[in-house]
């Protein structure tokens, strides 16, 4: 199995001074820091987080790393890079363009944050069937006990992100919340703790993990 000492604290500062000079020439002077210290760790903990996840993606896990380079042609804010470290885990079974749901892990200088789900139903046949089944009596009623368990932990849960219920549906359907959403995860948010610069880091993530599977598998169905 792979090994992983933790993330080091000269990846926290090279973030906590990114956020200060979030420029390309100071990012090109410290380049050199940022692989060392953010992108080489990164890979690492993913290395040994594919192998220990395996239980809960049900087969293979596979992880993605996402770019410390900003998209910014669409956005107001034109900063080019990224201060934190953004990784998806999921299944390597899962078919590509589809909504499979994800393990989240994102690394800022101040918080931790550990989360589970799907971003977005990005293609209209998952979007309807995520809404067929929170309809569903059995099934619906189901993803409801598991949410209501996450805001008793304090867990964070994304809002609805549309104003009405889908036409097809009863305006007034008991889940109406959930038929408002063309997304579904939720949470846990932590300031970043001792655990993640350790050897236990990747036990840390997976223990937070196994408390969101709940979630996860009922979004492996849609």
């Amino acid at each position: 199995m792979n090994f992983f000492p933790g993330f080091p604290e000269e990846g926290i500062q090279f973030l906590k001074e990114l956020e200060k000079n979030n420029n390309r020439e100071w990012f090109q002077e410290n380049k050199t820091r940022y692989k060392e210290s953010v992108e080489a760790p990164a890979k690492d903990f993913v290395a040994l987080m594919t192998e220990k996840m395996r239980p809960l993606t049900g087969g293979p896990a596979g992880g993605k790393i996402f770019r410390i380079y900003r998209d910014v042609r669409f956005s107001k804010d034109k900063t080019p890079y990224n201060p934190l470290i953004k990784i998806a885990f999921a299944s390597e079974n899962k078919k590509k363009g589809c909504s499979s749901p994800m393990y989240f892990f994102r690394l800022n200088r101040d918080t931790l944050a550990l989360g589970a789900g799907v971003y977005e139903f990005n293609d209209s046949r998952a979007l309807g069937n995520y809404r067929k089944q929170v309809a569903d009596d059995e099934r619906g009623s189901k993803l409801e006990k598991i949410l209501k368990k996450f805001r008793l932990s304090d867990l964070w849960i994304n809002e609805p992100q549309y104003k009405r219920v889908p036409n097809e549906f009863d305006q007034n359907h008991p889940r109406e919340d959930l038929l408002r959403h063309k997304g579904l995860y939720a949470f846990i948010e932590t300031p970043v703790p001792a655990e993640i610069f350790s050897p236990g880091a990747a036990d840390f993530c997976l223990k937070k993990y196994k408390t969101l599977s709940p979630l996860y598998n009922w979004l492996k169905f849609i």
